[in-house]
C-alpha cells in the first residue's frame, strides 16, 4: 500500500517531529561523583539538610524512603535520576537550570509533597477508655464535614436511605426533619459510635491486650466506626486494611498507617480523603 502525501504535508510532520524532541529533550544535572550515605529525618530537611545524589537512608521510615513512597519512584533510599525528576517535577522545579543533584526541600517542600512528620508518643497521653470514652468537639465538627447536612431522605446507593449527618436508622425516602432534628440524630450516632470503640477496648482490656490510647486515637476510632458501623469496625482485626489487629499489638504508627485503606469502597473517592485525614487525627498526639 502506498500513501501519498504532498510536500507541505511532509513539512508538517517533520517540524511536529522536531517539536517533540525539543519537548522530550531532558536537562539533567551531572551527578555529584561522592557517594553520600546518610540518614535524615523529616525535621533534618525541615531544618534545611539537602539531599544529595546517593543519599541512602538505610532506617526505615526516614525522609528520603518516605518522600520517593509519596512520589512513586526510587530505589530504597537510592537518590539517583528518578527521585531527582520527580521531585524537580513535584515541587515546580527547572531542572534546565539546576547546575547539580542538590534540592533544597524545606518545610514548604514537606507540606507540598504531603509528607507527615511522627510525632513522638508520649506516654502520659495513653489512657483507658475502656468504660468511658467520649468524642471530642473538634472530631465531630470532623465528621459533619464529611457526612454533610440532609434535611431531605436521600439513597446513597449503598442500600441503605440517609438523613441529617448519615443517620440511617428508620429512615425512608420522603422522610424531612430540622436542622435540630438532625443534631439529636447525630449525637445518638456519636454516643453508638463511642460504645462500639468503648466495647472493643474492653473486650482487649480484659485478654490483656492493649488498651490504652490517646483522645486523638479514640477519636479517629469514632469517626470509623461512625462511618463504617460496628461489624465492619469489629472485622478490622480479620479483613482488610486490619489496623485493629496492630492497634490491638501496640503497634500505633502501623495501625494508623493502614487507617488509609480501611474500609474504601469503590464508587466513595470521597472517602480515600476522609481515611487518609482520619489517619493523621490518629496520630495527632504521637504515635
Amino acid at each position: 500500500m502506498k500513501i501519498i502525501i504532498t510536500e507541505n504535508q511532509l513539512k508538517y510532520i517533520i517540524n511536529e517531529q522536531n517539536k517533540t524532541e525539543v519537548t522530550e529533550k531532558e536537562c539533567l544535572p551531572e551527578p555529584i561523583k561522592e557517594w553520600n550515605e546518610v540518614d535524615y529525618s523529616v525535621k533534618d530537611i525541615k531544618g534545611g539538610k539537602i539531599l544529595n545524589y546517593g543519599d541512602k537512608d538505610t532506617k526505615e521510615g526516614n525522609a528520603l524512603k518516605k518522600i520517593q513512597k509519596k512520589l512513586g519512584v526510587g530505589v530504597d533510599g537510592e537518590y539517583g535520576v528518578g527521585t531527582l525528576k520527580a521531585l524537580a517535577k513535584k515541587l515546580e522545579i527547572d531542572l534546565c537550570k539546576q547546575k547539580d543533584y542538590n534540592i533544597p526541600i524545606g518545610p514548604n517542600g514537606i507540606k507540598k509533597l504531603g509528607i507527615k512528620e511522627n510525632i513522638k508518643l508520649n506516654k502520659d497521653n495513653l489512657k483507658d477508655f475502656s468504660e468511658n470514652g467520649k468524642a471530642s468537639k473538634g472530631i465531630k465538627d470532623f465528621i459533619k464535614s464529611f457526612e454533610k447536612l440532609r434535611l431531605n431522605a436521600y439513597d446513597i446507593k449503598d442500600g441503605k436511605i440517609t438523613i441529617g449527618y448519615g443517620h440511617t436508622e428508620g429512615v425512608k425516602i420522603g422522610d424531612k426533619i430540622t436542622k435540630k432534628q438532625a443534631e439529636e440524630f447525630f449525637e445518638e450516632d456519636i454516643q453508638t459510635a463511642e460504645d462500639v470503640v468503648i466495647d472493643i477496648l474492653s473486650e482487649w482490656k480484659e485478654a490483656k491486650h492493649t488498651y490504652n490510647i490517646t483522645q486523638s486515637m479514640f477519636d479517629a476510632l469514632v469517626s470509623l466506626a461512625y462511618n463504617s458501623g460496628r461489624g465492619t469496625l469489629r472485622n478490622a482485626t480479620v479483613k482488610g486494611s486490619k489496623f485493629l489487629s496492630y492497634l490491638k499489638k501496640g503497634d500505633y504508627k502501623t495501625a494508623s498507617e493502614k487507617i488509609e485503606t480501611y474500609a474504601l469502597r469503590d464508587g466513595y473517592s470521597g472517602l480515600i480523603e476522609r481515611r487518609k485525614d482520619e489517619s493523621k487525627w490518629f496520630c495527632k498526639e504521637g504515635c
